[in-house]
């Protein structure tokens, strides 16, 4: 069971660092995210606007008549099921971007593959704790709290394990230019000697 609150605090995050950080790479998972953490939100029983039957009807009948409505249906859906792919996107245009792009691949890189891992060892280990068990049919204080731990344990794992990557992916791309610049020194040619 996904839990709401941690696709919604992922797009808070990346609307942030969209808007004040012109990372326009985050913009693609947003909606996506909102998707996820609404759908999420209706299955463990929390009171959403998605659970509105007319709502649900009026976009049923938008996307039926409109092919803008439609594409931009499909947009969020491919967007709420490769969120992890869009976000590498994102990182490849943030190396782009970057006036040093080697710095930025290397941080880029170790970052976003030890995010990933993290997260994903971190998805298992939630599931061990079991934090989220039954929580449909518990008390509405109950689930506020076992759901606000459970995404700290996510969201805290993944913003940790972000900036332990990037900080091994600046520490590798230096030693790699110490490295070159070492074997630079010793491929130098010999200059002539003149007397």
């Amino acid at each position: 069971m996904i839990n709401p609150f941690i696709p919604a605090i992922y797009a808070m995050r990346n609307t942030d660092k969209s808007l004040n950080n012109g990372d326009i790479g985050r913009y693609f998972v947003i909606p996506g995210q909102i998707k996820n953490s609404c759908l999420a939100a209706s299955a463990v029983g929390l009171p959403i606007l998605a659970d509105n039957k007319f709502i649900n009807k009026e976009i049923s009948s938008l996307k039926s008549e409109s092919k803008f409505f439609k594409g931009l249906d499909n947009f969020i859906d491919f967007s709420s099921k490769h969120t992890n792919l869009l976000l590498s996107g994102a990182g490849v245009l943030r190396v782009f971007g970057a006036e040093d792009k080697k710095e930025a691949a290397f941080k880029e890189t170790c970052g976003l593959s030890c995010m990933f891992g993290a997260e994903k060892l971190m998805k298992n280990i939630r599931k061990k704790i079991g934090l989220l068990n039954n929580i449909k049919d518990a008390s509405m204080a109950k689930k506020l709290i076992c759901l606000c731990l459970d995404a700290m344990l996510q969201i805290g794992t993944s913003i940790v394990s972000y900036n332990f990557g990037a900080n091994l992916g600046l520490m590798l791309n230096s030693l790699f230019n110490k490295n070159q610049n070492v074997y630079n020194q010793q491929q130098m040619p010999k200059q002539p000697l003149y007397f």
